[in-house]
C-alpha cells in the first residue's frame, strides 16, 4: 500500500512511458513481426520452463494448456495493438499533400523593437516561404512600428497593422484572423521568437492529414551566459526537455496538453468556425488545444520544428512566467468543466492524471522535510524514487541533468511552489465569482535585474535543500542501511563543482560584460533582449 501510495504522484509519467513502451512495440511489429514473434515465443517458452521447474503442483498438461492459452493471448493482443493503431490513433490522409496549402505568419508585438527585425527575418528565411507575414501591433509606443515599415521595403508581402489601444494577443490574433485575407495555413509566431529555416516546412507536412487543426513545434530558448541566467534557466532546460518527452506519448496518444504558445501553427477554417481564439483566460494557448481536441480534432507536435525564443533570463521572472502558466491551467479547468471528458483521451490520460500528479507530487515534494517528521520511511522513499527517474531520463534523453543537478532541484522547487500558489489562488477567485475576469492582457516580463522575490524564492529553496539533506542522513545513520544508499548522491559532487565554476566563470560580478548567448551554431552574441535596457 504504502508503495502505491508512492506511484501517485508519477502516475502521468507512467501512463506517458507505457505509451512510448507499446508504440514502440507496434512499431518494430510493424516493421518486424516476424522478429518481434520469434521474441515474443522466447519469452513465453522461457515462462513456461519456469513453470515445469519451480511449481511441480499440476499436471504437465494443465502447464501446457496454460501455456497455449498465454500464446494466443500474446497473439490477440499484437493484433488488437495493431488495429487500435490504426483505427485509433491514425488518421487517412485524403487532400493530396502540402503542396496546395500556402501558409500566412501572424505576429502580434507590442513594444518589440529590440527582437521584431530578428524575427521577421527568420519568419522569411525559410525553406518553406510563407505567402504572407502580417505584424499586428497592440498600440506599441518603441520603434517596433519604424522598423517593420522600414522592413515593408525589403519584403512586398509583409504586412503591418497597428491597433489604436492595447486589447491582448489573442484578441489580436483573431480579429486578424477572422477579417483579413490568409493562406489556409497561418503560424503565430511572438515577436521574441525567431524560427529555424526548416520550421514551416515541417509544421506544414502534418496537415497532409485532413483532421489535423494545430501543430506546435519545439521551444529552444536562447542560453544566457551569466550566473543568475544559468541558475534561472538550466534547471527549466531540462523540465522543458522532460515535457517535450512526454508530448511525443501524448502526440502518439492525441491528447497534447498544450502547445506552444509562443509558435504553432492553426488551419485556419477551423479557427475561423470556432470564432477565433478562445478568450477569458491567461493561456489561450491551452484554451485552443483543449478545445480542438474536444471537437475531436487532431493536434500534432513535431519536435524537430524549433522555435528560438528570447526567455526570461532572472529568478523572480521565471517564477512569475510559470505562476501565469499554472494560473492559465487552473482557469482553463474550472472554464472547460464537463466539457473535458468529450475527449476522454485528453480526459483520462493526460488532464486527469497530470492533475493527479500535481496534487501528490507537489505536497510531497515541497513539504518533505516535514513528512520525514510523520514517516521517514515515506519522505526516503518519494526523495529516492524521484531521483532515480531524473537520473535515469538524464541519462535517456537530456545527460545536462547530471551536471546541473542543483539547478534542476531549484527549478522544479520553483515549478511546485508556483503550482500550489496559482492553484489556490485561482480556485479562490472561482469561488469568489471572479472566473469572467481572467483576461489576458500584454505584460511585459521583468527579464533582469533583482527584486524582493529572487531572495525570497532563492531562501526558501536553500532552506528546503538543507532541511531534506539533514533528515537523509540522520535517517540512513538510524535504520541502519548499507552505506552504499549514500553512492548515488555522489552524483551531486560534479553537479556542485559545476555550480561553483559557472559563478565564477559567468559570476553576477561580471553580469554587465556578460550580456550574451550562445548562438545556435556555438558563437557567442549579444543578447538584444538585456542589453539597452
Amino acid at each position: 500500500m504504502n508503495f502505491l501510495i508512492l506511484l501517485l504522484p508519477f502516475s502521468g509519467f507512467i501512463i506517458d512511458v507505457a505509451t512510448l513502451i507499446g508504440y514502440g512495440i507496434y512499431t518494430v511489429y510493424k516493421r518486424f513481426p516476424f522478429l518481434l514473434h520469434v521474441a515474443a515465443a522466447s519469452l513465453f517458452a522461457g515462462f513456461g520452463i519456469f513453470l515445469f521447474a519451480c511449481f511441480p503442483v499440476g499436471s504437465v498438461s494443465t502447464k501446457f494448456v496454460l501455456l497455449g492459452v498465454m500464446g494466443v493471448g500474446l497473439s490477440l493482443l499484437v493484433t488488437g495493438l495493431k488495429n487500435f493503431f490504426d483505427d485509433g490513433w491514425n488518421f487517412s490522409m485524403t487532400d493530396g499533400g502540402t503542396n496546395k496549402l500556402g501558409v500566412t505568419i501572424i505576429i502580434p508585438a507590442f513594444n518589440e523593437e529590440k527582437t521584431i527585425a530578428e524575427c521577421i527575418e527568420s519568419a522569411f528565411d525559410q525553406t518553406l516561404p510563407p505567402e504572407k507575414v502580417i505584424v499586428v501591433d497592440d498600440g506599441s509606443t518603441d520603434r517596433t512600428g519604424e522598423i517593420v515599415r522600414s522592413l515593408q521595403k525589403k519584403y512586398p508581402n509583409l504586412h503591418y497593422i497597428r491597433k489604436p489601444k492595447q486589447q491582448g494577443k489573442g484578441r489580436n490574433v483573431s480579429e486578424t484572423v477572422m477579417t483579413e485575407d490568409i493562406s489556409p495555413v497561418f503560424v503565430v509566431l511572438d515577436a521574441d521568437v525567431p524560427i529555424t529555416r526548416d520550421y514551416l516546412e515541417k509544421v506544414v507536412e502534418e496537415f497532409k492529414n485532413e483532421n489535423t487543426v494545430i501543430v506546435t513545434g519545439a521551444s529552444d530558448p536562447q542560453r544566457p551566459l551569466f550566473f543568475e541566467g544559468k541558475i534561472s534557466t538550466n534547471g527549466k532546460y531540462f523540465l522543458f526537455n522532460l515535457f517535450g518527452f512526454r508530448k511525443k506519448a501524448q502526440d502518439i496518444r492525441n491528447s497534447v496538453s498544450v502547445i506552444c504558445g509562443d509558435s504553432a501553427a492553426y488551419r485556419t477554417d477551423y479557427i475561423r468556425s470556432i470564432g477565433g481564439f478562445p478568450s477569458g483566460t491567461l493561456t489561450e494557448d491551452v484554451d485552443v488545444t483543449w478545445q480542438a481536441l474536444e471537437d475531436g480534432k487532431r493536434v500534432k507536435c513535431r519536435m524537430d520544428a524549433n522555435a528560438r525564443p528570447y526567455d526570461v533570463y532572472n529568478i523572480s521572472g521565471h517564477w512569475r512566467q510559470v505562476n501565469r502558466w499554472y494560473k492559465g491551467n487552473t482557469q482553463c479547468m474550472f472554464k472547460h468543466g464537463r466539457r473535458i471528458f468529450k475527449s476522454k483521451r485528453l480526459a483520462f490520460t493526460t488532464i486527469l492524471p497530470m492533475w493527479l500528479d500535481s496534487i501528490f507530487y507537489v505536497p510531497f515534494y515541497i513539504f518533505s522535510p516535514l513528512i520525514f517528521l510523520w514517516s521517514p520511511f515515506t519522505a526516503m522513499g518519494f526523495l529516492l524514487l524521484d531521483f532515480l527517474l531524473l537520473v535515469i531520463f538524464s541519462a535517456l534523453v537530456d545527460r545536462s541533468g547530471l551536471t546541473h543537478l542543483f539547478e534542476v532541484y531549484f527549478a522544479r522547487f520553483i515549478w511546485s511552489t508556483a503550482w500550489l500558489s496559482a492553484s489556490i489562488v485561482t480556485t479562490v477567485d472561482y469561488l469568489r465569482g471572479k472566473g469572467k475576469n481572467w483576461v489576458g492582457k500584454w505584460s511585459r516580463p521583468k527579464r533582469k535585474g533583482f527584486d524582493i522575490l529572487a531572495p525570497v524564492v532563492i531562501f526558501g529553496a536553500l532552506g528546503w535543500f538543507l532541511a531534506n539533506s539533514y533528515f537523509v542522513l540522520v535517517f540512513i545513520n538510524q535504520s541502519g542501511w548499507y552505506p552504499w544508499i549514500l553512492l548515488p548522491l555522489l552524483l551531486f559532487v560534479p553537479s556542485a563543482i559545476n555550480l561553483v565554476y559557472q559563478f565564477f566563470r559567468y559570476g553576477v560580478f561580471k553580469r554587465t560584460v556578460l550580456d550574451i548567448l550562445w548562438d545556435t551554431d556555438g558563437r557567442v552574441r549579444v543578447n538584444p533582449i538585456l542589453t539597452q535596457e
